[in-house]
């Protein structure tokens, strides 16, 4: 669709949520029921979809990286902090007014607005008062179902991609920015003009571009880190398993228990499932989609796993419900050798550890099953999408300069501002980079970053080896990557039933890893998955694929 197209007709919001929330079906932006309360078919909404002209493309100018990156798979890396910041925003963009914003984060609360230098900063900056409505992650869903129930709307709401935005619900809440960033009208934005293509497909829903990407990419994709410098220790140089046979000999090699050493924090089942080359969720090949449960290698990399458990290598509280954060603990205090992370776990596990000057990380690089080349699952391209309030569409201009701010890359001032804000107060340079003082610590952490966020760089400040380190790594993961072809897709039956079906497969994979069931207990469930969802979702995911290819 041109910028000058009007959008295809669409239904209110009220109406939406009229046919929604009586069945109970507002489950965070996953909304299950709103297919049929639909406007159109899924083939209506991606032929219109088709013709949207998506942003154009253009590297922010003046940045210079020691790596640079492509702008699509492969992440800029400074070896440095930039000591010549770019202005990529030459004036204030608020016009004076307030604007309210709903986003989760996961990080502490931070210090109230009044007692908040670097929030009164920021709003000298952007010229606006910033209300900010930060929703701790784990009530993100509840939360955000009871916001687009009501009647006052936020200006600015962030909605995750996992599960997939319904169209629908989209399309009548929120503006279609389409005149303000379709084509080359993304370029009266720089910072958002230098959002991945790809990242902006996923904020294109019922013919119009519904909100702006916060990116993430192939650096979502996820990797092993390992303790270098405790394999060392233990005689170990260069790790590049080049089958599962040899990962498993590893494993057992480097787990000492009685030094409380282990050398996998977690099972590390994706890992073995990319090694066995499944697909990223589906594959397609000559007109065919093959789910990831039922390719005739997952039980061979399902029985692999269990051979791995089973040699004693994994910590033994790995089933631990709260593993996510358990597992970094024991990485950085060496009671785990390996750990399954993304790539922006990297300055987490520097900034954490307890080992000194000696801390070194590395990441490995692994072949395929029996030798060969492995896939490697690249991660979503869009964590979230940014949604404006429906209105006058001059106020959405103005929003979209404040979030264009937000989205400024490293290597500019805007960027050092909305990381670390004053110096003096909140940040001191030290070694010719911005190091966050106790205040700062306290008061940055606005999540600003899920409002508006440009593509992540590689840099970790005093560590330029591990810049080069993470920059080769990405390059050799993104030449094996795949990622799912059906992506952003539409599917009714996996809107309503493919929660409960993954976790039924999850379920059952639990209970093989653990004992509880056999390898040859897959097959029988993949038949129950395949009759009650899985065949329906192939069918609709071909419709929307065929539809998307016209």
């Amino acid at each position: 669709m041109s910028a000058s197209r009007p959008p295809a007709p669409t239904p209110t919001r009220r109406a939406v949520l009229r046919g929604t929330l009586g069945a109970g079906a507002l489950a965070g932006i996953g909304l299950p029921a709103l297919s049929a309360c639909s406007s159109g078919s899924a083939e209506e909404d991606i032929a219109v979809n088709n013709e949207v002209v998506l942003p154009t493309y253009a590297r922010l100018e003046g940045v210079v990286p020691d790596l640079k990156g492509d702008g699509a798979g492969i992440a800029d890396g400074f070896l440095e902090y930039p000591s010549d910041l770019v202005t990529s925003v030459s004036a204030p963009p608020g016009d004076g007014s307030a604007i309210t914003a709903f986003l989760a984060t996961s990080t502490p609360p931070p210090t109230v607005r009044e007692r908040n230098e670097y929030w009164q900063a920021i709003e000298e900056e952007v010229g606006a008062e910033l209300q900010l409505s930060i929703i701790p992650a784990g009530e993100m869903n509840d939360k955000f179902a009871t916001l687009v129930a009501g009647d006052d709307l936020p200006d600015v709401v962030q909605v995750w991609t996992t599960p997939t935005p319904k169209a629908d619900l989209m399309a009548a809440v929120f503006q279609d920015l389409s005149e303000l960033v379709s084509g080359d009208a993304v370029l009266d934005y720089p910072n958002l003009a230098n959002l991945p293509t790809e990242a902006w497909e996923h904020c294109v829903f019922k013919g119009g571009i519904h909100g702006i990407p916060i990116p993430r990419g192939t650096m979502s994709t996820q990797c092993i880190f390992m303790r270098k410098d405790l394999l060392e220790s233990l005689g170990i140089g260069s790790v590049s398993p080049q089958s599962v046979d040899e990962l498993i000999a590893l494993g057992e090699e480097v787990t000492d228990e009685r030094s409380n050493r282990w050398a996998f924090a977690d099972i590390p089942v994706r890992p073995i499932q990319q090694m066995h080359r499944l697909p990223n969720t589906w594959d397609l090949a000559d007109g065919t989609l093959t789910h990831l449960y039922e390719h005739p290698a997952m039980p061979d990399a399902l029985a692999d796993a269990k051979r791995l458990f089973d040699s004693g290598s994994v910590h033994p509280d790995n089933f631990n419900a709260n593993i996510g954060t358990l597992a970094k603990q024991w990485f950085n205090q060496g009671s785990a050798l390996f750990h399954v992370d993304t790539y922006p776990a990297m300055t987490g596990f520097y900034r954490e550890n307890t080992a000194g000057d000696s801390f070194a990380v590395d990441l490995m690089r692994f072949a395929g099953a029996d030798g060969g080349d492995p896939v490697i699952w690249l991660g979503h391209p869009t964590h979230s999408v940014v949604g404006l309030k429906k209105g006058d569409l001059e106020r959405a201009r103005m929003i979209l300069g404040v979030l264009n701010y937000f989205a400024a890359p490293m290597g500019t001032a805007e960027h050092r501002m909305v990381n670390f804000g004053v110096e003096g107060s909140t940040f001191e340079m030290v070694d010719g980079a911005p190091r966050l003082t106790s205040q700062g610590e306290g008061e940055i952490n606005l999540g600003l970053m899920y409002l508006g966020a440009p593509p992540q760089a590689f840099y970790l400040e005093g560590h330029p080896e591990v810049t080069e380190l993470q920059f080769e790594h990405q390059t050799w993961s993104n030449q094996h990557g795949i990622a799912n072809p059906v992506l952003g897709l539409p599917s009714d039956t996996s809107d309503r039933h493919g929660e409960r079906l993954d976790k039924m497969m999850s379920d059952l994979q639990a209970d093989i890893l653990q004992g509880r069931a056999d390898v040859s207990d897959w097959t029988a469930q993949v038949e129950t998955w395949k009759n009650d969802g899985g065949d329906a979702m192939r069918e609709e995911y071909l419709t929307a694929l065929e539809a998307k290819d016209e």
